[in-house]
């Protein structure tokens, strides 16, 4: 998903995302809702930033996790950067 305008909930995904430069794990741009949610899979960006569940977290995450097998990027990020709150979201990967 690229920019999230809406809310998500009760949701995930699971898969195999290779990319060049910014990969993410469930969405690109949060900014509204997304909660109950979670990311899982192998998150690999050849020449950029991987995020394991989201690169811009403007609006809200709540009650999520992300826990790739595998992450790999220039620079790596558990649920980004914004201005957004993350409230009880968490990373289960030790590989980091």
């Amino acid at each position: 998903m690229n920019n999230n305008n809406g809310t998500i909930e009760n949701c995930y995904a699971n898969a195999i995302l290779l990319g060049q430069n910014e990969t993410n794990g469930f969405a690109s741009i949060n900014t509204s809702l997304i909660q109950h949610s979670f990311a899982v899979g192998r998150i690999q960006s050849s020449n950029g930033k991987a995020n394991g569940f989201i690169n811009m977290a403007n609006g809200r995450l709540e009650n999520c996790y992300t826990a790739p097998f595998q992450i790999t990027g220039v620079t790596v990020s558990r649920f980004g950067s914004g201005w957004g709150t993350i409230t009880d979201c968490y990373w289960l990967n030790s590989s980091y």
